[in-house]
């Protein structure tokens, strides 16, 4: 993910699905990676993206806090396969 300053490591698709059945056909594809490294971001001049990281342990009383719909099922699909 250049956006974001990651590469490498092992990546493995957990789930594909529609992100709004009925109203587009925007296909949605969730991988879980491990063992990225940081790598030169490369954002698109219109984007900001910033980076936190969060020790797995807290992953779950965050969820209640995040409002996008595909952070939350990658965040699920990720913590059911731990």
């Amino acid at each position: 993910m250049e956006e974001a300053g990651l590469g490498g490591g092992q990546w493995r698709l957990a789930a594909t699905f529609f992100s709004t059945p009925g109203f587009c056909d925007e296909l949605v594809r969730v991988y879980i990676a491990e063992g990225v490294e940081e790598t030169q971001r490369a954002p698109q001049e219109d984007e900001e993206i910033e980076l936190v990281r969060v020790p797995v342990a807290e992953l779950g009383s965050l969820l209640p806090q995040i409002e996008d719909a595909k952070t939350l099922a990658g965040l699920l699909l990720y913590l059911r396969e731990r």
